[in-house]
């Protein structure tokens, strides 16, 4: 009822707006995808010691720590 009443020019300019609110409305509600990121990042490269790497890597493992 509300589009009747207004001239042509107006309801077709008003479409692309609405319709770019209803996509934002819709994409803000959507869930989180969960972050496929583990927590920890452990560096094993120039200037670390091989055994302390594994050390921590054991440690982080025992306390099923990604």
């Amino acid at each position: 009822m509300f589009f009747i009443c207004l001239n042509r020019t107006v309801a077709t300019s008003a479409v692309p707006l609405l319709l770019l609110v209803v996509t934002f409305a819709i994409t803000a509600c959507a869930p989180r995808e969960p972050d496929q990121v583990p927590a920890i990042l452990l560096f094993n490269g120039t200037g670390t010691s091989p055994n302390d790497v594994v050390a921590v890597e054991t440690i982080l493992k025992e306390r099923h720590l990604d």
